[in-house]
């Protein structure tokens, strides 16, 4: 286990007992100004620039976000390869991976949140990105068109409203956001090699849309994040019967990692 990923589940767990959580906002605060930009200094994001806003985890400024993922994104990640990245949030590992494709490849963000995507775009372009990265302010989902999303006071549950999972509850801001299939938008668009979805809730729905994709000789690699039993057995499902073999991460067991063949 890398010293990242071993901070990062103690510091979870002590974020569990009582006022740490709290402590924990007030410290984190104080060191990472609203706004400020800030060199990560561990981690696969090392060295890159990070603009932090107290909406999102300041995990992600420190470079300990969910360290068994990014590490995971980067080894699997070549240059000049196209990574996906669904329900980019503050970009954290859009960044990274925009790192790791090089000039050469290619890295396209997908959030519908207005804020998310700028803040995607912000964090690109303050590392000379801007080349290699698009982002797309769309959900993605089975079926293309226009849908009721929420936007949650925490900002990483924000959720097509239509899909009920036990950790949300329908009741933040509510805006129409245009949602695309995987497989309409790798007909005008770079296929990729690596996808990783995380998109509170809508992950089967979403791989619902992807059966071209997944089922071609050269389907993605996927991570796709899950948010209860129901789903990850969803997925599961659906990721077999393309031939895909899988596992839950190791550490972060919540990520179901799926290779084809």
């Amino acid at each position: 286990m890398s010293a990242a990923a071993f901070l990062w589940e103690k510091v979870r767990k002590i974020n569990q007992l009582p006022g740490a959580h709290a402590a924990y906002k007030a410290a984190t605060r104080v060191l990472y100004r609203n706004g400020a930009t800030v060199t990560i200094k561990r981690g696969p994001g090392a060295g890159l620039l990070w603009r932090h806003y107290d909406d999102y985890q300041t995990w992600m400024a420190m470079g300990l976000y969910e360290p068994h993922v990014a590490n995971l994104i980067v080894s699997l990640i070549s240059p000049g390869d196209v990574f996906y990245d669904i329900g980019a949030n503050a970009g954290y590992y859009s960044l990274i991976a925009s790192k790791a494709v090089g000039p050469a490849g290619r890295v396209i963000a997908f959030d519908p949140v207005p804020k998310n995507a700028e803040t995607v775009k912000e964090q690109i372009a303050l590392n000379g990105f801007k080349e290699r990265c698009q982002v797309e302010r769309l959900a993605v989902s089975g079926t293309p068109g226009s849908f009721s999303f929420v936007i949650d006071e925490v900002n990483a549950n924000s959720h097509l409203s239509e899909h009920n999972v036990p950790h949300l509850k329908n009741n933040g801001q509510m805006i129409k956001v245009a949602a695309v299939t995987l497989d309409l938008f790798v007909k005008n668009n770079p296929r990729p090699a690596l996808i990783k979805m995380d998109i509170e809730g809508a992950e089967v729905d979403a791989l619902k849309g992807a059966r071209e994709l997944l089922s071609g000789a050269s389907a993605p690699t996927c991570l796709i994040s899950t948010h209860s039993d129901e789903l990850e057995r969803g997925v599961k499902e659906i990721l077999a019967g393309h031939g895909y073999t899988f596992r839950n991460l190791e550490g972060f067991e919540q990520m179901v990692y799926g290779v084809k063949g």
